[in-house]
């Protein structure tokens, strides 16, 4: 029997319990946010690199205009390329 201002032991193990999936669930929803931090954050960095990658490639074909010697590595015609940006007549060398 329990008496006035005791608590059973089923009521302690069912709080204990509760307590415990409060605390699980709050582990996923941090774990959760961190996966979608994580994705947030590498698509901006590779939209930012991509950027880059096409302003190096823009950068390039203004100094093609500007000297007519001008040619492109192997690797700089294919970023060039990747990232859609057009390098008419401009010779390529390895």
């Amino acid at each position: 029997m329990v008496r006035h201002g005791q608590i059973s032991h089923g009521r302690v193990r069912s709080a204990e319990r509760e307590r415990s999936l409060v605390s699980f669930m709050l582990f996923v929803f941090i774990f959760i946010l961190l996966i979608l931090a994580a994705v947030s954050i590498s698509s901006q960095i590779d939209a930012a690199l991509r950027r880059v990658e096409k302003a190096e490639c823009e950068i390039w074909r203004a100094r093609a205009v500007l000297h007519p010697d001008f040619y492109l590595l192997d690797y700089e015609a294919d970023q060039c390329r990747e990232v859609g940006v057009p390098m008419p007549g401009i010779p390529v060398r390895e």
